[in-house]
């Protein structure tokens, strides 16, 4: 029998993704109830088959069915399966909205953007109605001023002028772009130095030498002083004050302020700004303007005396003729040519504003520092502004770039006039060659490179950027229901850029990531648990982060948002589980079996293995559906589409990976389920690095169910893969890929939930992993959120897998934040938020109206007239064998406070305390029950409350409270609970 269902238990790993080597058997068979004619066959209670689905009737929260029989000769039952729809229903009590759009994010970083239209009221209601929140260009936080200029009598206010007195940055000084703010320089003029050549007299005279007069030879020169003007060299110019915000940037600009553009297509608000067209931008006390392109220098010239002389021979009877005396000079003037005085620019364009309005993308701003935040540098290292002046030109627009800082004039020949000349009878002859009296020379000037650089002060050029990083805060948010569903809608304008949106979650410091709205309208949402809202809350609020996909764009970006809200309610469930019954004649059925064969289970999860329900000719199963809700019923409620129960296939051979186990730092075991009839197969695993190459363990054979092999020599904290393979006849199967993870090779403690929540204390829960530590000391640390920690003491030496510390003079109603502090290697492990009631109410009135429950399976007691805003509650509970009892709360009106799970602690008194889903309402009465699968938790006589545990060797345990709120006492495997308090 044994051997028959390990068959089945395979045919449902080969379901699962196993694999199998086929030999020789006998065909399996399948039965499938999945329509009205179907499900017509079988037996309802409370249940009804509708549209070939099988559900509750309406109204009815709790129902059964019980299939038709299958089979008709002995069988292996394989496998049950089934399809279906366990819906829940959301009832929104409550929605808490929008308080708060602080300047300052949670997680510290300034606000970027502005609301340029509605408000966070728009975000209440899902309305159509808007709160538009833009992107905001140029955002800066730092202490940099925003420069800009001005050509109006009145300075707005908040700014000053920085050029209109003597000794301010820019009076009649241009702005130059530079890295570093205030840097003086230029001139309004300048000169040149030269230098020169003379050349020769231009004309001649032939006599003889003598000694009677002297005169300059045919090739001499002279030295010669060049003078060259100073002249101006200022550029076309406008002049433009130049102001300064007192306090950074502002949000809003002044109308009338003038600023830079890097195109002539203005943004709304905006103007170009003509007067100054193909004219440099000055700073100065008034509006004017001046200067030329161009300018050249007069430039004079006088000698010294020749260079050279010679003597002459007189002769009375010769004619008289005029020569230059022996110490002669020249001198004239002339002017250069012409060179440019246009210093090194980029051209702009320069806009100013119509009215008071923001600052708009791609707008270029001066600063005296530079900026933080949205801005772009441009005058920076090879910046299209680096040590340029600006030049206002509207039909080449922004960015082209020319002029230089020097320059210098082409050579200037200048001619001389004749020199003083004496006359005398020079004899005639041809033996001396003589400079003539009118004779010039052209003296030939060259000028040095000059600056032609005006006064600048150097400023710093940015241009804004858009971007938008924003907070919704929801405000006063409760943690008494319990389902929460974050909701928020909208859509961008501008252009196509997204915004993300995020959820902070304050146990993490950090943004989650919640979505992405776009120019389609869209409504992102995220649902939370009462425990996991607790994590993400900050105190009372929730905090949601709006920010570009882009924070770098010159387009600004506008989120219109139409709801951001948290809503609060009650999630009500539906469930859906199964039995199975087998039968020899179909006639006389077994007792309904679980999944371990008996009848102490459900089948709960699709598909489910039968591999322990006996061989048998026949079987059938039974499906429980409950509602918690009786909108949650008829076709509201939960669909069952289809069931299936496969029988095995008996001869084949097959192999399933399962979990690794008793996985440490270096080692692990490895298994695998696995059946097969003929010894000369083999089995193995393989295993390596997640994505690594494989290594492989010896072949061997296994006559066994379960196959296992330790690896040793892994690496700590490190992601293993690994399969078990079979091989037969040549072939190699797989039997699925799993995973496991190494362990730290030093100690590691895993935070479990606080435990015991009241009013003012809580016990704090880890696990501990040790590696190959002995012992560990450690403590707990635990804090109001966002408040100073405050420490356990420290216990050292410790050993067990498992710590709990009750803490206490907590603060009522209060969001507390912990973590586990391994003092042996000082390294900490944050736990889950948890939240303290209000307060605590004792001795609550118990009804004595016990026994059945609302659902079949339900025992319990009735706590009555329970305080406005009631929370929670503790209590004692008896646990029987069962490794989990089942817990819930549910109002007369039939609505679910609360349900949950508690482990058994063996037929010991166990004290648990939980949330309500809900506040209670003020006088609402409430069923407290406990789900008893063994049939042994029922009402007795017996109300000794003070009976000892054991009596005559024969164990007793609590079970419920009677009328008088005494404890009745039950024999052992029975199970109860009673009240101990109520918290608000």
């Amino acid at each position: 029998m044994r051997l028959k269902k390990g068959l089945a238990l395979l045919l449902l790993l080969s379901l699962l993704g196993a694999f199998f080597l086929p030999l020789p058997g006998v065909g399996a068979a399948t039965y499938t109830d999945t329509t009205d004619a179907d499900f017509a066959q079988g037996i309802h209670e409370n249940t009804e088959n509708v549209g070939g689905n099988l559900r509750l009737k309406s109204g009815f929260l709790s129902g059964r069915f019980t299939s038709r029989s299958f089979g008709g000769s002995a069988q292996f039952w394989s496998t049950l399966s089934w399809d279906s729809t366990l819906p829940t229903l959301v009832v929104s009590l409550e929605n808490d909205n929008v308080g708060q759009e602080p300047s300052t994010l949670a997680d510290g970083s300034p606000r970027v953007g502005r609301v340029s239209g509605g408000s966070l009221v728009n975000t209440r209601l899902l309305d159509g109605v808007y709160e538009d929140i833009a992107e905001q260009a140029g955002f800066s936080s730092g202490p940099e001023n925003l420069i800009l200029f001005w050509d109006g009598d009145t300075i707005p206010s908040g700014w000053t002028c920085i050029s209109d007195d003597p000794g301010e940055p820019f009076y009649y000084r241009f702005p130059a772009g530079g890295s570093t703010y205030g840097l003086m320089g230029g001139s309004e003029t300048h000169t040149h130095s030269t230098s020169y050549t003379c050349s020769g007299p231009s004309a001649t005279l032939q006599k003889n030498s003598g000694s009677a007069v002297t005169t300059a030879t045919s090739t001499h020169t002279h030295t010669c002083t060049i003078t060259v003007s100073t002249d101006n060299h200022l550029p076309p110019f406008y002049t433009l004050k130049v102001i300064r915000y007192n306090s950074g940037v502002p949000s809003i600009l002044p109308s009338g302020v003038i600023a830079l553009f890097p195109t002539t297509s203005l943004p709304p608000g905006w103007t170009l700004y003509t007067s100054a067209d193909n004219r440099f931008i000055r700073g100065g006390p008034a509006v004017g303007s001046g200067g030329s392109f161009t300018h050249s220098h007069t430039v004079s010239v006088s000698t010294g005396g020749p260079s050279q002389t010679v003597g002459l021979a007189t002769d009375p009877c010769d004619a008289s003729t005029a020569y230059p005396t022996n110490t002669h000079t020249h001198s004239n003037s002339g002017t250069s040519s012409s060179a440019s005085n246009l210093p090194p620019y980029t051209t702009v364009v320069l806009a100013k504003a119509t009215s008071d309005v923001p600052i708009p993308g791609g707008m270029i701003g001066m600063f005296d520092g530079i900026p933080t935040g949205n801005w772009q540098l441009l005058s920076g290292p090879g910046g299209i502004l680096e040590g340029r002046f600006l030049l206002e030109n509207l039909t080449a627009g922004f960015g082209l770039t020319g002029g230089t800082e020097t320059h210098t004039h082409s050579d200037l020949v200048i001619t001389t006039g004749a020199g003083a000349t004496a006359s005398a009878n020079l004899d005639a002859g041809t033996a001396v060659t003589f400079a003539s009296g009118t004779h010039t020379h052209n003296v030939t000037v060259s000028f040095s490179a000059a600056s032609h650089l005006p006064p600048y002060t150097t400023v710093i050029f940015a241009k804004a950027l858009c971007g938008l990083r924003w907070q919704h805060t929801i405000e006063n948010i409760s943690t008494t229901y319990s389902s929460y569903q974050l909701q928020v809608k909208g859509y961008t304008t501008g252009d196509s850029e997204k915004v993300k949106v995020y959820v902070w979650k304050s146990s993490a410091s950090s943004w989650e990531y919640l979505g992405e709205l776009s120019n389609t309208e869209t409504t992102l949402t995220k649902t939370f648990t009462p425990s996991e809202l607790s994590s993400y809350l900050s105190g009372t609020n929730l905090h949601v982060k709006y920010e570009s996909l882009d924070n770098t764009d010159e387009v600004i970006t506008t989120l219109r948002v139409d709801l951001c809200i948290l809503a609060e309610g009650n999630v009500y469930r539906t469930y859906l589980k199964f039995r199975v019954q087998v039968s020899s004649d179909g006639s006389t059925w077994s007792a309904e079996l679980g999944p371990d064969g008996t009848s102490n289970t459900y089948f709960t999860s699709s598909p489910a293995s039968l591999e322990n329900i006996p061989e048998n000719n026949y079987i059938r199963y039974r499906a429980y559906l409950s509602s918690e809700h009786s909108q949650l019923t008829g076709a509201g409620g939960p669909l069952v589409h289809e069931v299936t129960i496969r029988s095995a296939e008996t001869g084949k051979a097959w192999i399933y990976t399962q979990d690794a186990t008793n996985v440490s730092w270096e080692n692990a075991v490895l298994t695998a389920r696995l059946l097969y009839s003929d010894p000369q197969a083999a089995v193995r695993f393989q295993y390596r690095k997640a994505g690594g190459a494989w290594q492989s363990t010896p072949w061997e054979t296994c006559e066994n169910k379960i196959y296992w092999r330790r690896i040793t020599g892994l690496e700590s904290n490190t992601l293993y893969e690994f399969q078990a393979q079979l091989t037969y006849g040549g072939q190699i199967q797989n039997g699925g890929i799993r995973t496991f993870r190494t362990l730290p090779s030093k100690p590691v403690a895993t935070p479990l939930k606080a435990t015991l929540v009241d009013s003012g204390s809580a016990v704090l829960n880890t696990r501990i992993h040790y590696a190959s530590y002995d012992s560990v000391s450690l403590k707990f640390w635990y804090r109001p959120s966002g408040g100073s920690w405050i420490s356990t003491p420290p216990v050292t030496g410790y050993r067990a897998t498992t710590y709990s510390c009750p803490i206490s003079g907590l603060s009522s109603n209060t969001v507390y934040e912990w973590k586990v502090e391994i003092e042996t290697t000082g390294e900490n492990f944050v736990g889950e938020n948890f939240v303290t009631f209000g307060s605590k109410i004792l001795g609550m009135a118990y009804d004595g109206t016990l026994g059945l429950g609302s659902l079949p399976g339900w025992h319990g007691i009735r706590v009555e007239n329970l305080p406005a805003g009631a929370k929670g509650m503790k209590l004692e509970l008896l646990t029987s064998s069962p490794s989990y009892h089942s817990v819930r709360v549910v109002s007369d009106t039939g609505g679910l406070l609360y349900a949950g799970n508690f482990l058994s602690d063996n037929g010991r008194s166990k004290v648990v305390s939980f949330g309500f889903r809900r506040a209670a309402a003020a006088g609402e009465n409430v069923y407290v029950e406990i789900y008893d699968p063994l049939g042994f938790a029922f009402r007795g006589r017996g109300t000794d409350n003070s009976m000892p545990l054991t009596r005559s060797g024969i164990r007793y345990s609590y079970s419920y409270l009677d009328r008088t709120g005494k404890n009745v006492r039950y024999y052992d495997r029975t199970c109860g609970l009673q009240v101990l308090e109520v918290y608000t």
